[in-house]
């Protein structure tokens, strides 16, 4: 009970979750890994929150997720769980495209969306080394992706609204 978020969840948004894991006693987020589990509802969770751990896994329980989430320099990885999404947005957090551009990250930044089905938009990378995979995913976005990417990834999904004219990958 203790990761879950939601009216009668033990936290109330993801990042209310994010900031009580934060702030526990002899944690650094660097090494975290976080997995949130939002409740089943009807009623949208906001999802408006910046990702500044090494790796966050969330578990949508089918519940519907709206927001923006903000991926930082520090984010290795990121998995998205069985989710219906509307008007949701995944971006670089503000200053973070600069920071990787004056030194590009090495290392491989993975964002996996699975069992994911619903309405995107405002989606902007700066991750000459990142992965974006779909995987058993039904998404129509409203706007293009735009940024660099490594590569991008479908499985067994429908990506619909011809988002990736905009989008440069670097390999």
């Amino acid at each position: 009970m203790w990761n879950t978020v939601g009216l009668h969840g033990y936290h109330r948004t993801l990042q209310d979750f994010l900031d009580a894991d934060d702030e526990a006693p002899d944690t650094d987020t660097r090494g975290k890994t976080g997995h949130v589990v939002f409740e089943p509802t009807m009623t949208a969770h906001n999802c408006h929150a910046t990702i500044d751990r090494q790796s966050l896994i969330i578990d949508g329980r089918h519940a519907l997720l709206t927001g923006t989430l903000e991926i930082t320099h520090d984010c290795d990885s990121l998995l998205i769980i069985d989710a219906r999404i509307s008007q949701f947005a995944i971006t670089m957090a503000s200053g973070e495209e600069e920071k990787n551009t004056n030194s590009p990250k090495q290392t491989t930044t993975s964002i996996v969306l699975r069992n994911v089905r619903g309405d995107a938009k405002d989606w902007a990378f700066q991750l000459p080394h990142g992965r974006l995979t779909f995987e058993h995913c039904d998404i129509e976005f409203q706007n293009q992706v735009l940024g660099t990417m490594e590569r991008v990834i479908t499985t067994h999904s429908t990506v619909r609204g011809n988002p990736w004219r905009q989008l440069v990958l670097s390999n």
